[in-house]
């Protein structure tokens, strides 16, 4: 199988570098940040052991078979392969493509000689323990025998290259579920941002939204939650009021997150936001404070009691005021149950998705570029709606000061 890429060649020479030979290919990316060079399999072993050189596997293959195959029969069709039913077929495991979940037909595999850039590859892929060891099926030399096989025998299934796409249409295209297993929690995975719709990256961005959301959350939070406590604890007259509002506060702690989001939207966005209020990081910010209050101000109270009373009367009759006590001697002592409350009230926002994507997603009537799957026409002047509320508010939530700007997707 041969792979053949097509640039400019004027404007390739303007940012390639040429070498002489592979070892100094090696040097030079070793030396180069960003640098990728193109090697021979029998240098990889050297590459390898090169700290500052990553390998890059080029792959081509794809499994082809007959239109026979992907028939319906009886409710059966075949959809994907294993990785495991894959080596099956080859090795001669597999005689029947009803054992895969398809139709009442033979399994006929087709494979390249041992000898040819492609069987070399498909082996070095999937069969390296079998090294020149023949495989299941026949064996063909070139691309036209392997095309003659797959289209002239019913259940034929062979390894070729992806280009046999464009040239033999009639040939479908098996999926094959690969698992590759490596090393995923890196420092590259912790301080790269994610790319391609967060299917490769890392979690840079990510990280830094969720730290400023809980920063945010805690400027408002702490000082309210921790202040409420105080009041409840130290200065209220304990009565009938004071006993409602803790009822309340108790009450507001078993509400699901996703009425907090909607009220949160609806007074942030729609109520606020018509009176100036733009920015849905602060709303989501705010919602979330509303939203752990009743865990930071109950898990204060229970601290303030539990600071001896002689704390408090040792100081007043020293001449300390009622300020200066809960200042200087009740908040220190009751700072470790205090410092809980606010880590019980962070773990639950940070866990929480609802309270923030709804505050967080934009107003109606804000401009959105349009997106279709289906068609694409000439956009006219002015602003589209999103097609879908729900996408568009997720995008806006995941959006934050740590994230990078995204180009408007192209038009298909």
């Amino acid at each position: 199988a041969e792979l053949y890429a097509i640039v400019n060649q004027g404007r390739y020479d303007d940012t390639a570098r040429y070498v002489s030979n592979e070892d100094e290919m090696l040097e030079a990316v070793a030396e180069t940040p960003g640098a990728l060079g193109f090697v021979s399999a029998s240098l990889l072993p050297k590459v390898r052991e090169t700290a500052s050189v990553r390998v890059l596997s080029v792959r081509s293959l794809a499994l082809f078979a007959g239109k026979a195959v992907f028939e319906t029969e009886d409710n059966r069709k075949l959809g994907f392969l294993t990785e495991a039913q894959f080596k099956d077929i080859f090795t001669g495991k597999v005689h029947n493509w009803r054992e895969l979940g398809g139709i009442d037909l033979p399994v006929a595999p087709v494979t390249y000689a041992p000898a040819s850039p492609a069987g070399r590859e498909f082996r070095d892929l999937f069969f390296p323990e079998t090294e020149t060891a023949p495989l299941a099926g026949r064996t063909v030399k070139n691309r036209e025998e392997l095309v003659a096989a797959l289209t002239g025998t019913p259940g034929a299934v062979a390894p070729g290259n992806y280009f046999l796409l464009f040239s033999r249409p009639e040939l479908g295209v098996i999926e094959v579920q690969r698992h590759e297993v490596s090393q995923n929690l890196t420092l590259n995975f912790l301080i790269e941002p994610p790319s391609k719709s967060s299917k490769a990256g890392g979690i840079s961005t990510i990280i830094g939204n969720t730290l400023f959301m809980i920063l945010l959350t805690l400027i408002f939070a702490a000082p309210l939650g921790i202040g409420a406590g105080v009041f409840f604890v130290e200065y209220a007259k304990q009565g009938r009021l004071v006993s409602m509002l803790r009822f309340f506060t108790e009450t507001l702690a078993g509400i699901p997150s996703i009425i907090y989001g909607l009220f949160g939207y609806i007074l942030f966005r729609l109520i606020l936001g018509a009176l100036g209020m733009k920015e849905g990081l602060l709303a989501a910010g705010l919602t979330l404070t509303i939203m752990i209050l009743p865990t930071i101000i109950r898990t204060t109270e229970e601290a303030l009691k539990a600071v001896p009373r002689s704390y408090r009367e040792e100081s007043l009759a020293l001449g300390a005021t009622l300020w200066q006590t809960v200042r200087r001697v009740i908040l220190p002592a009751a700072s470790p149950g205090i410092l809980t409350g606010i880590i019980l009230g962070v773990g639950r926002a940070v866990g929480e998705t609802a309270a923030v994507l709804f505050p967080a997603a934009p107003p109606p009537g804000l401009c959105l570029i349009r997106v279709s799957t289906l068609r694409c026409s000439p956009s006219p002047p002015g602003c589209w709606r999103s097609i879908s509320t729900s996408s568009s508010g997720k995008a806006a939530a995941t959006r934050g000061p740590f994230s990078r700007p995204s180009p408007p997707p192209p038009c298909w």
